[in-house]
């Protein structure tokens, strides 16, 4: 599956990265949750900016809190809530 700007949807392990980032968590304040490196958070989150466009955490973060409302990970509306939109 595609993402909004043509690569693959974020995986699991970008969506909790990007939920912490979102969340203003610094990348060495990531790295012991995700059991990885600070160096390692800094690769996924160049990774996270290509996939979604994004340049900067706050765009990043402003861009996670509003797909609040859509599927984990996914770029389409889920059916659950599409009513409620």
């Amino acid at each position: 599956m595609k993402g909004m700007y043509g690569s693959s949807v974020l995986s699991p392990k970008e969506v909790s990265i990007t939920r912490l980032a979102a969340a203003g968590y610094k990348n060495k304040e990531i790295a012991p949750r995700v059991a990885t490196t600070e160096l390692v958070i800094k690769n996924y989150l160049r990774t996270i900016f290509d996939k979604t466009g994004m340049s900067t955490r706050l765009e990043l973060a402003l861009w996670w809190l509003s797909r609040q409302n859509l599927c984990e990970g996914c770029t389409l509306v889920c059916p659950k809530v599409a009513n409620q939109i």
